[in-house]
């Protein structure tokens, strides 16, 4: 028996039917004059049963869904975890990942928010305390195909920055967009 959420919860009906095991219930109301529907979805209760982003393809082969990182875990704070990137730009570059498996930053709910700002918090004492050539952070994500999103899981990064780490650091993260990184 899977878990009732409101319809809400997903980005459109489509989206909620092409999941396989949703079953979407449908009731319409006739309320002064105007037609108001109200849909409640089944869900399957593992994630490993739940499809993810546009691609359909399930929670199981997404690489940042918490079962496929939790040997790589080097930090966690309650509903978030951090791991080391993959592809640093540099040294002691982290992800801060939600154990749900949500699409980006705007996805997460007040506890994963609040989770997220206490475990950056407490990276960067971590860090800082470790490697006194550490002098500043980038905490950024990247929301969307044309924002560089590849991974469409939730993530943060944490990057800690060093004296003349580059030559021309002032802009810091207006650097996505090259020409508008000086001003």
């Amino acid at each position: 028996m899977g878990t009732t959420f409101p319809f809400w919860n997903l980005q459109n009906r489509s989206e909620a039917s092409s999941i396989p095991g949703v079953m979407i219930k449908s009731n319409t109301h006739h309320r002064q004059g105007a037609a108001v529907t109200n849909f409640d979805t089944q869900l399957p209760q593992t994630h490993a049963q739940l499809a993810y982003d546009r691609g359909q393809r399930l929670m199981k082969d997404c690489p940042f869904c918490y079962d496929n990182i939790k040997d790589r875990v080097v930090a966690e704070q309650n509903s978030v975890v951090a791991i080391q990137d993959n592809y640093p730009v540099a040294d002691g570059h982290l992800l801060i990942v939600p154990k749900r498996h949500i699409e980006d930053y705007f996805s997460l709910n007040e506890t994963e928010k609040r989770d997220t700002d206490v475990l950056i918090m407490k990276l960067k004492d971590r860090i800082t305390e470790k490697d006194h050539s550490v002098t500043g952070f980038n905490i950024g994500t990247n929301i969307g195909e044309s924002a560089g999103q590849t991974i469409f899981h939730a993530h943060i990064h944490l990057i800690p920055r060093r004296n003349g780490d580059t030559s021309h650091p002032r802009g810091g993260v207006r650097g996505v967009i090259p020409e508008k990184m000086s001003y």
